[in-house]
């Protein structure tokens, strides 16, 4: 790829329109391009570039950009800041210019006091940084102002300060800003998890709260997690006992400007930390567990939690049995007759208790009902196992 010849305008609305039609990555299906996230200052946007081919290997590059940009890009000195990872030149071709970087290596790792510089100037830049584009090519993204029901009136309740991990000396400091609202994290390089996470320039209560609670909710995950599902996690939380916004697969960033904010901010200090610490995974195989109070808990004082949190459904006791709790998060019931509605409705409003009353983690199932018609049961396929083998497992 590094021999092609890329046109800058096409990679950003290509990647504009990816953070709107694609649930991963940008649709580039190109090492570098994926690991790459465009800057509103354009030569901090080719900077990146530059240090993505450079991490997957790439000597050289060849970018299209307007005759207009290729000017403020030399007044910018781009040619000065990009000599750590190679030698820029300018070619005119056909009203447009073609900027060449050859010799693209990785360029060297700053020492400690050096980070605390540059963390303080990106720190900078991103207060003053003009709004980044979201979804739509003409569309921006601005700090929230309003948010609407249910999510406003849980929000206040929601937002709050946790304190901070222990942090690591190497910490890696990543860092973002939209509109003037500019989201820090200090990381820990060798588990990738946010230590620590704050964040200012919020111009009003509901941006404000917004992002207290996004770090509250993000700060001991790792980062690719909160990159991924900070938004998912945040629009759970602020939705409470209400009901889901939309049926099917909900994504919050099309049902609320206020979540595609959150989400691009944070999306946005995931690609600085690879940017300042290398990191290329994107397999996402984080699992939250149960809390202490149930994972220390006795099989008889986990069914004890259970019934309360049921009871707290006011679901009687006789209706709703807990035939095993397996792996520490499956929950199996039966339904007794008693119960009015659909199984899946009852199902889904037993699991909504046992998420609030007793830790967020369960995870409910009905245990398996067995074919009444006995002219059925007798047509099925016979096991061609022994008679005096063991039967195997459900899991099996």
């Amino acid at each position: 790829m590094s021999g092609d010849l890329l046109d800058y305008a096409n990679l950003v609305a290509r990647y504009e329109a990816g953070l709107v039609d694609n649930l991963r990555s940008f649709g580039f299906q190109t090492d570098y391009l994926d690991l790459w996230v465009p800057d509103e200052n354009l030569s901090r946007s080719l900077l990146n570039l530059f240090d993505a081919a450079a991490e997957a290997g790439h000597r050289s590059l060849a970018i299209r950009i307007s005759a207009d940009a290729a000017a403020d890009l030399k007044s910018a000195e781009l040619t000065d800041q990009a000599a750590s990872r190679g030698h820029v030149q300018f070619e005119a071709d056909s009203g447009s210019v073609i900027l060449r970087i050859t010799d693209l290596h990785v360029a060297a790792m700053p020492t400690r006091t050096d980070r605390a510089a540059v963390s303080a100037q990106a720190s900078a830049a991103a207060r003053t940084s003009a709004v980044e584009t979201a979804g739509r090519a003409e569309a921006t993204l601005r700090q929230p102002m309003a948010l609407s029901q249910p999510y406003a009136s849980n929000l206040a309740s929601a937002a709050g300060s946790v304190p901070a991990d222990p942090v690591p000396s190497n910490a890696v400091h990543a860092s973002a800003g939209i509109d003037g609202l500019v989201l820090e994290a200090d990381i820990d390089p060798a588990v990738h998890v946010i230590r620590a996470m704050r964040a200012t320039g919020a111009r009003g209560k509901i941006a404000g709260d917004l992002i207290a609670a996004t770090t509250q909710l993000c700060q001991g995950l790792p980062i690719l997690e909160a990159a991924d599902h900070g938004a998912i996690r945040l629009e759970y939380l602020l939705r409470g006992d209400a009901a889901r916004p939309c049926p099917g697969i909900l994504v919050p960033e099309t049902i609320e400007s206020a979540f595609h904010f959150v989400s691009a901010l944070l999306r946005a200090v995931l690609a600085d930390y690879r940017q300042k610490s290398g990191f290329k995974s994107k397999t996402n195989t984080f699992d939250v567990m149960p809390g202490p109070a149930w994972m220390q808990a006795s099989d008889a004082e986990r069914r004890a939690l259970l019934q309360r949190a049921f009871a707290a459904g006011r679901f009687p006791a006789e209706d709703v049995i807990v035939v095993a709790i397996e792996y520490d998060v499956r929950v199996v019931v039966s339904l007794g007759g008693g119960l009015s509605g659909s199984p899946a409705s009852v199902t889904a409003d037993l699991e909504r208790c046992v998420k609030k009353h007793a830790d967020g983690r369960l995870e409910l199932f009905l245990t398996e009902v067995k074919d009444s018609n006995k002219l059925r049961r007798l047509s099925e396929p016979k096991s061609s196992e022994p008679k005096n083998s063991e039967p195997k497992s459900k899991a099996s």
